[in-house]
């Protein structure tokens, strides 16, 4: 049997992003192979996502956008949430804030956030709305596969709105399955541990950021 397309592969087959050549290959075996149709399957299947664990006050600003963005947009309390689609040609805005930070034997890793909004995707954001459907992408070194967890540092309680991911095939922007919303009254870091230990949530629900083991990567996002 062939090998298996990467996580990676098949999430840009899912947005019409690989080559002509490659996407036949991966389509062949996306129909010979249950195990990789099953892959495709939860990649395009919506992520329910817990809300996050803290009061919510709705904020009543409103905010101009520009016109292609597509209008005013109201800024409303945070409610986590899973796309299913994305557009496959994004709007790109690279960030220079994003965190590097060196993991002890495994490389390093580097950590940032790719927003929905409206019609248009946007590339390492610095700021987000309430309405931002934000995804989490990072870049990291083999050994592969790995397991990630994404933890949030915004207000009083961490939260961690998009469970465990298992068999991410690293690589250069590696895009983590699920997304979800964030309030807009706060700024946000967004962190990722690789292989993450046992007991890390209690550690860091106890503690705060401080219990993040080493080699974990975050970036701060702002409220726009």
């Amino acid at each position: 049997m062939a090998e298996r397309p990467s996580w990676l592969d098949l999430e840009r087959y899912h947005l019409g992003e690989l080559p002509p050549d490659r996407a036949a290959r991966v389509r062949a075996q996306i129909e010979g192979d249950p195990e990789t149709r099953a892959r495709l399957a939860s990649i395009e299947a919506p992520a329910g996502l817990a809300p996050l664990p803290r009061d919510l006050t709705p904020p009543t600003r409103r905010l101009a956008w520009p016109s292609w963005w597509g209008g005013a947009l109201i800024l409303a309390g945070a409610a986590a949430a899973a796309l299913a689609l994305w557009p496959a040609r994004p709007l790109t805005q690279r960030s220079p804030r994003e965190a590097w930070s060196g993991a002890k034997g495994d490389g390093e890793l580097s950590v940032s956030i790719t927003a929905r909004r409206g019609d248009q995707i946007v590339e390492g954001v610095l700021a987000f709305t309430a309405s931002d459907a934000l995804k989490v992408v990072v870049t990291c070194t083999p050994p592969t596969p790995r397991a990630a967890e994404v933890i949030v540092f915004q207000g009083a309680a961490p939260s961690f709105p998009l469970g465990r991911a298992e068999g991410v095939q690293c690589g250069n922007a590696v895009t983590l399955p699920g997304a979800f919303r964030l309030d807009a009254d706060a700024p946000a870091q967004v962190c990722v541990v690789l292989d993450p230990p046992r007991g890390l949530r209690a550690a860091i629900a106890a503690r705060g950021a401080v219990a993040l083991p080493d080699g974990a990567g975050c970036v701060t996002i702002d409220p726009l």
